[in-house]
């Protein structure tokens, strides 16, 4: 007798509002349109349909959970082929990432379900529970495409099953247009390697931690010295000149403070927190001691490099 609770991955004493919960969440993961039509997603989505048309209806749920009840037969998988052993051979649910491409520095999240497993790995991250979900930042990673296996093992019938999932690297493909036009370039007798150039007026590229700090306290040294000499004369054309050049200072701070974003892989719109009272102090506090990412991001190059 097929075990309409575990499909829904629930306990027996499951409310009516777990198991509505459990079917929205199922039903939209493995809805064959959203699966390319895969036929293991149109099994699976016929099976938790089928669950749940029982379990929703009160009266056929209570003839069900009699009738179970008394058979004390089990599903040992979700796959129509249902077979009846004693010990279960290992199986995979599902494997499921949330994104199919990323950039250096970019989180991606892993779910998995798995059955009858003894011990759950996913390379390269190391051994899991039989299921959950897993978020990765991934600052260091070289490779064209990344690939994470999910191995289910078993040791009492010595089984283990796998599935994979391969992962495109965007900053890969970036750095390897970099590095066969600098190979064109550079095919003189003298080698000349570039360094990624830094404008300090331009918005566009990344400035890593110190000399973001390094340019914060330059731009904020300046007002205080000038403050000095010419707030004593108490001049008008002094106070108009003092205004001007605060001004341009804290447009400066408003460049510097927009490539350190691209430095730890966010948009320049995140600025505007700068304008606003006592959120600024923090923000500024956040930009001094945030990781930068490393290698490249789609922001530019590594302003190590």
């Amino acid at each position: 007798m097929t075990d309409y609770y575990r499909i829904l991955g629930l306990e027996h004493t499951a409310s009516a509002q777990d198991i509505k919960k459990a079917y929205r969440k199922l039903s939209l993961k493995f809805h064959p349109d959203k699966n390319g039509g895969d036929e293991f997603f149109e099994n699976m989505f016929k099976q938790i349909n089928e669950a749940y048309e029982i379990l929703s209806n009160p009266s056929k749920k209570a003839t069900y959970d009699r009738n179970f009840g008394k058979s004390k037969q089990y599903s040992q998988s979700y796959s129509n082929n249902y077979q009846k052993h004693k010990d279960p051979d290992p199986s995979i649910v599902f494997f499921l990432s949330d994104k199919s491409s990323f950039y250096t520095g970019d989180t991606i999240t892993f779910e998995w379900k798995t059955l009858y497993a003894d011990k759950v790995m996913i390379q390269p991250f190391g051994v899991m529970l039989s299921e959950g979900s897993k978020s990765f930042r991934l600052t260091n990673f070289n490779k064209e495409y990344l690939t994470v296996i999910i191995e289910a093992t078993n040791y009492k019938l010595n089984k283990t099953v796998y599935q994979t999932i391969r992962i495109t690297n965007n900053s890969f493909s970036t750095e390897s247009f970099k590095s066969e036009s600098n190979t064109t370039e550079n095919n003189s007798k003298e080698h000349f390697h570039p360094k990624p150039s830094d404008n300090f007026f331009s918005i566009k590229g990344r400035l890593r931690r110190k000399d973001y700090i390094k340019r914060f306290l330059l731009l904020l040294f300046i007002p205080i010295v000038l403050n000095a000499f010419v707030g004593e004369s108490g001049k008008h054309s002094d106070t108009f000149l003092m205004v001007i050049i605060v001004f341009f200072i804290g447009l400066s701070v408003l460049i510097q403070s927009i490539k350190r974003l691209h430095d730890v892989n966010l948009g320049g719109i995140f600025c505007v927190l700068l304008i606003m009272p006592i959120v600024n102090t923090l923000f500024i506090i956040y930009l001094f001691f945030a990781p930068g990412t490393r290698g490249t991001n789609k922001y530019g190059l590594n302003p190590k490099e």
